[in-house]
């Protein structure tokens, strides 16, 4: 005998496939489960190797969701008829009567030869030129049938069908149907004497209470049968990759930046020598606090404000004051860069060089779409130290992005406000034989530098989107998708780096 342990619900429904294939459904109707204990018993048998499992795919044709109330008030020309038996009506009637529905519901009648189109006194109206009894509205009757297999459509049922698929007032679902068929194997546990043996299933209060299950033979746990992997406790697989990337950065011997969402305009703008008249500025392009701080040192204020004025020895600034009530001004911040700027601010020269970075959301003015979001993560890094340079630079960036998974990396000239020279970062990209953008870099201007390290020390610096990397990287071609709750597979699949 098999040490195969069957439960009763098991029982029935393999007695009634061991010699023909029957659909969940059917075993639910014949043996008095329900359509979830058929179910599960029959996904047990199937786990222990007892029967055998076929897919049949069906085309069902069905009313679109938005379009479930034609079944019950009718398509517009069935009630366009009925109106029309009472009298003619002038289309302006029609159009206040049905809206964007009129001009169908008269060209199906139209169709069906059923009305025309008359003027009267200046006035177009609309009148019944068959007897009413007459008229079918066959595509009605089709929808009275829905849902309906496809295959089974025929004569004027696929006509209405046709019409209807050209109104897009109808879809096709595909559904699948399990047949499942006892095997040999199952033939045989039936003919035994242990299958028809009756077993305890439970252990109830009432047993333990009484003590009566000492009377009772419960039925053996079954401990070969292979069940299915658990898929729990999983990380999110944005929190994965701010993981990783973390983990890659602070390898290379970055220090992470940490610091508040919230900033006044001072640090998100003004310290990075952006003009307080810039356009980025505008409430396009970023969300804007009614809320002010007074916790700006003057110190340094006054540096970032000597800039803004008179600019470098040479140059001669914005030329414009800056307004403190400006600077003053809170926001969430636009990027990261706010992270650099507070950082160099605190810097002890004496410990150059130093590397940092940040990971940290960023929120912008945006409109939400597959390729923009309104809230998003950049990863920012810098290096500061003197003598560097755009050689330099690149060393970093291929390093970094190496340990990113790409292996060739180049440089293009671009522009960013806070840095010159700028360049942007393209990746050769294997699976799609082609360059893509993925970051910007370039070297701090020393408009920027000069009165946050009090002299024009060079940093490095570069940035990149973490959304756009989990785009590359999982083929997901719309952004929002990365903050859907379940990801599907990519939720459990190893990232592959390198």
């Amino acid at each position: 005998m098999s040490n195969i342990s069957l439960s009763r619900n098991e029982k029935k429904a393999l007695l009634r496939i061991l010699d023909k294939a029957k659909s969940i459904e059917e075993i639910s109707k014949e043996t008095g489960l329900s359509i979830d204990q058929a179910r599960s018993a029959l996904e047990r048998l199937y786990a222990k190797g007892l029967v055998e499992k076929k897919i049949k795919e069906t085309t069902i044709v069905k009313l679109k969701k938005e379009n479930q109330e034609y079944r019950k008030i009718g398509l517009p020309e069935k009630r366009l008829l009925e109106l029309l038996k009472e009298k003619p009506l002038s289309i302006k009637e029609i159009n206040k009567l049905f809206g964007r529905e009129a001009t169908p519901a008269i060209g199906a009648l139209k169709r069906k030869a059923a009305i025309e189109i008359i003027e009267e006194g200046g006035i177009k109206k609309v009148k019944i030129i068959r007897n009413p009894e007459e008229i079918r509205i066959i595509e009605q009757e089709f929808i009275e049938k829905l849902p309906i297999e496809l295959e089974k459509i025929k004569d004027l049922d696929l006509l209405a069908y046709k019409n209807l698929e050209k109104r897009k007032i109808i879809e096709l679902e595909t559904r699948k149907e399990y047949y499942y068929l006892g095997n040999k194997k199952a033939k045989r546990i039936v003919e035994t004497e242990e299958f028809n043996k009756e077993y305890e299933e439970k252990l109830t209060p009432e047993m333990l209470r009484y003590g009566t299950w000492r009377n009772k033979e419960f039925r053996p746990y079954e401990i070969h049968s292979p069940v299915k992997k658990a898929r729990v406790g999983r990380h999110h697989l944005l929190r994965v990759f701010i993981r990783k990337i973390r983990e890659i950065l602070l390898s290379l011997g970055f220090e992470e930046m940490q610091g508040p969402i919230i900033n006044p305009e001072f640090w998100n703008f003004d310290a990075l020598f952006v003009p307080q008249d810039h356009p980025a500025r505008e409430m396009q392009d970023t969300f804007y606090l009614d809320m002010y701080t007074s916790n700006i040192d003057e110190a340094i204020f006054k540096k970032v404000d000597k800039m803004h004025r008179k600019g470098l020895g040479k140059g001669k600034g914005w030329g414009i004051p800056l307004d403190k009530d400006k600077s003053r001004r809170l926001l969430p911040r636009t990027h990261t860069t706010v992270l650099s700027a507070r950082t160099l601010n605190k810097l002890d020269l004496s410990t150059l060089p130093r590397k940092f970075f940040a990971i940290g959301r960023v929120y912008r003015n945006e409109s939400l779409d597959w390729k923009h979001l309104f809230d998003l993560h950049q990863i920012e890094g810098i290096v500061v130290g003197e003598n560097l340079s755009l050689k330099h630079l690149i060393g970093y960036l291929k390093e970094i992005y190496k340990k990113l998974g790409y292996d060739k990396i180049k440089v293009k000239p671009s522009f960013f406000p806070f840095t010159e020279p700028s360049a942007e970062v393209y990746v050769y990209v294997k699976e799609k034989d082609q360059w893509i953008e993925l970051g910007g870099s370039g070297i701090l201007r020393p408009e920027v530098t000069k009165p946050l390290l009090g002299k024009p020390i060079p940093v490095l610096a570069w940035g990149l989107g973490l959304e756009r990397i989990i785009m590359l990287k999982e083929g997901i071609r719309d952004i929002r998708k990365i903050y859907e709750p379940e990801l599907g597979e990519a939720m459990y699949r190893e990232i592959k780096w390198q």
